[in-house]
């Protein structure tokens, strides 16, 4: 399944960096051996059916019980299944219906991530010293990341053509060149102010 859906989607999948590409792979991997072997065997996708959704719904209920595993988690994994299943339906015009569709557990906890406090940055993040373990360019990452709130994989892919210090206002420029971004707002120009800039200021191209 991971692999015809990728024959599906070339193009869109051609987007993917390289770690983009092997996170997705594995995750996707995870799901169909997880599957496979809750059924017990592998199954052609024209046999699939809802009894096997429900066998695999049930193996991941008991693991969440049992505290084995995230709620979220499993949904996620539930949800790769339903994704794979789905581009190949439509690709081929299958007659049945996706039995993965709306698979899920009750009871996850949805929703953003709770911020950090900003006295908890200035205090701890922020102390003088706290970051000294880190290589130069690690700490510059943390720096960037703290002041503008850019992803971690968004902060790393920066580089000099990314990265404007010159003007009344410095800013860096988050592309798709090099990785598929998350959303299409997730193309962006971010102002760099205080230790974001000061971090940036100090990089060895400077």
């Amino acid at each position: 399944m991971p692999n015809e859906y990728e024959r599906i989607n070339a193009t869109a999948m051609a987007r993917k960096s390289a770690n983009q590409l092997r996170k997705w792979r594995v995750e996707r991997a995870t799901s169909v051996e997880t599957f496979a072997n809750a059924i017990g065997s592998n199954c052609l996708v024209r046999e699939l059916a809802l009894e096997h959704a429900h066998i695999l719904h049930r193996f991941w209920q008991q693991r969440a019980l049992a505290g084995e595993v995230r709620i979220n988690s499993a949904n996620r994994l539930m949800r790769n299944l339903s994704g794979l299943y789905g581009t190949i339906h439509a690709h081929y015009r299958l007659e049945f219906e996706n039995p993965f569709a709306k698979l899920n557990l009750r009871g996850g906890r949805e929703g953003k991530r709770i911020a950090y406090r900003a006295s908890f940055v200035r205090d701890q993040m922020l102390a003088e010293g706290a970051l000294d373990s880190l290589n130069p360019e690690a700490r510059r990452i943390v720096y960037l990341i703290i002041e503008t709130g850019l992803r971690p994989s968004e902060a790393c892919a920066l580089d000099r053509s990314t990265i404007n210090l010159e003007g009344s206002i410095p800013f860096v420029q988050v592309t798709d060149d090099m990785r598929q971004t998350k959303a299409p707002g997730s193309v962006r120009a971010v102002p760099l102010v205080g230790v974001a800039l000061a971090a940036l200021s100090t990089a060895p191209w400077n």
